[in-house]
């Protein structure tokens, strides 16, 4: 890495502006990694709190399951207590507020008597109303009641979902219209999570590509700026493994301190805006994208410099000379 560092050194703006164009985009991934898992939670903390083995959703005529038009029917409700052996827990999801002055939109949760609400609470008393501003769903605050206020508050007489504590074997999995779908599978059936998750992750996966050009192409032009000092160290005998390693060494300092950087700044931005902008900060938001910034990024550099290894010394030389 002798000759890549001294480049560095010598040429501090090519480096500043490659490590600064990497930090930019690392930053931009881990804001963004963090936004997702903060809409993320926004949409199913609630649902992860409850933290059911399986949903069972009702479907129609083969169209996908979702918790906004789902009613499980009493004889559904009969068939699967049949099915597992145990009485499901029946849940009632849907939106409202909270009185008819009142513009908050929430999202009512009915659930049978005497069951433990999430977040010590307690647990569930009839005709009590339990606001929760720490769990959402669908973005909304969410407020646990018993099933027959529920009904009353919604204007919803059969339940939205059945609860399973143990999963089913696949055999019970369509009953009578119905599908029985894990906890992450479930997420799928709320409207808001699956376009806006989609849509969030297809950004991060255009960045990704988007940073792996990039690096492409600066790390291109760099080596081939740098094609003259390369064949003198071929002339002196330098090896090709040691050419490539001298190479890739630079670009990996570069990357490494670009990713560095930008982690850094995106974390405690993200750590600020935790107070007005649901974000999510952990290992999966954000080392998790700067170490994929950085293997795509190591990936990149290897396909723009193993291009030392064919210059012919005599020829660079020779057209350096001339």
């Amino acid at each position: 890495m002798f000759v890549s560092l001294r480049d560095m050194l010598h040429a501090k703006g090519r480096f500043l502006l490659m490590s600064g164009t990497v930090a930019l985009i690392t930053f931009l991934l881990v804001g963004l990694s963090a936004l997702t898992g903060g809409l993320a939670k926004q949409n199913t903390s609630a649902l992860e709190a409850l933290n059911p083995a399986q949903i069972v959703i009702a479907v129609h005529d083969g169209s996908p399951a979702r918790f906004d038009t789902s009613q499980i029917t009493p004889q559904q409700q009969e068939q699967w207590a049949a099915a597992v052996g145990v009485e499901p827990t029946p849940i009632g999801i849907r939106q409202g507020r909270l009185s008819a002055s009142d513009s908050e939109a929430v999202t009512y949760i009915g659930l049978p008597v005497g069951t433990v609400i999430p977040g010590g609470q307690g647990e569930i008393h009839a005709g009590q109303l339990m606001y929760d501003k720490e769990l959402t769903y669908s973005h909304m605050p969410v407020v646990w009641t018993d099933f027959a206020t529920w009904q009353e508050k919604t204007h919803n007489q059969q339940p939205t979902a059945l609860l399973l504590d143990e999963p089913v074997a696949s055999n019970h999995g369509d009953i009578a219209g119905t599908q029985a779908l894990s906890l992450c599978q479930a997420f799928q059936a709320l409207p808001a999570y699956s376009s806006e998750h989609g849509s969030l992750l297809t950004m991060q996966a255009l960045l990704y590509a988007i940073s792996a050009l990039v690096i492409v192409a600066f790390l291109s032009i760099w080596t081939m700026q740098r094609t003259r000092d390369v064949a003198i160290m071929r002339s002196l005998g330098a090896s090709r493994s040691f050419v490539l390693k001298d190479a890739l060494g630079g670009a990996a300092l570069t990357i490494i301190i670009g990713v560095s950087i930008g982690t850094i700044a995106a974390a405690g931005l993200m750590l600020l805006a935790s107070a007005v902008v649901p974000v999510q900060l952990g290992l999966s938001t954000i080392l998790l994208p700067a170490v994929g910034t950085s293997i795509l990024g190591l990936a990149a550099a290897w396909l723009a410099t193993r291009r030392v290894t064919t210059i012919n010394p005599l020829l660079a030389l020779g057209a350096s000379l001339s």
